[in-house]
């Protein structure tokens, strides 16, 4: 009896794991030497070489949803070169699994490799409803930092102890066609406290606009 309540106890902590706030982000860059991309998922630093094929089936198993954010590096295709397919594909992915897309950088300068290492701060919210901090959650490279106000707070704490030179602080996509502020957010009525801790940190807020689509 001891072990099956052991197992039952474990089983439900797992479940609890599975069941729990998700939210990853994606970093995808063209390399300018190569029809190869380059890939990484919740972390900065060196990213993976991968093959426009390999990037596909990436992606693919990683399930992408609403929640799930891609920042690219480099500015997508729209010619009639090998890799135009592939930004085709990654954005009827996109599109399709309300995953929100983000640009940051181009044409592969400079500019676009810090996309690797430019630490991202996550928060989700209900696709029609992007404002209400009660609705949000708060991830930091994937690791989840809370819900709500204790979320929101830990985001600014952890900003305040590692103080990062530039920081991502990405959203999930929301109902671009509801009326709504330009950059919608759920803790635009702290946004004060957001800039105290930014400015305290000597930290630049990379602040970008969710791709609509290509």
């Amino acid at each position: 009896m001891k072990l099956l309540f052991c197992l039952g106890v474990l089983l439900l902590s797992l479940v609890g794991c599975i069941a729990g706030p998700q939210a990853r982000v994606v970093r995808v860059m063209l390399s300018t030497n190569s029809p190869n991309w380059y890939f990484s998922v919740d972390r900065t630093g060196i990213p993976k070489e991968v093959s426009s094929n390999n990037l596909t089936n990436m992606l693919t198993h990683l399930y992408l949803r609403q929640g799930d954010a891609i920042v690219f590096g480099s500015t997508p295709l729209r010619d009639r070169s090998a890799a135009s397919g592939t930004w085709d594909w990654i954005g009827r992915y996109c599109d399709s699994n309300n995953v929100a897309m983000y640009l940051y950088g181009v044409d592969s300068s400079p500019a676009g490799w810090q996309v690797f290492s430019i630490p991202a701060y996550h928060w989700t919210a209900p696709f029609n409803y992007p404002l209400k901090l009660t609705n949000a959650s708060f991830f930091y490279e994937g690791t989840f930092l809370g819900k709500e106000q204790k979320g929101y707070d830990s985001m600014l704490n952890k900003i305040s102890q590692t103080r990062p030179r530039k920081v991502f602080i990405l959203g999930s996509l929301y109902n671009i066609n509801r009326s709504l502020p330009p950059m919608p957010n759920p803790f635009e009525s702290q946004r004060d406290r957001l800039d105290s801790v930014l400015k305290a940190a000597r930290t630049e807020f990379i602040e970008m606009d969710i791709l609509p689509g290509f």
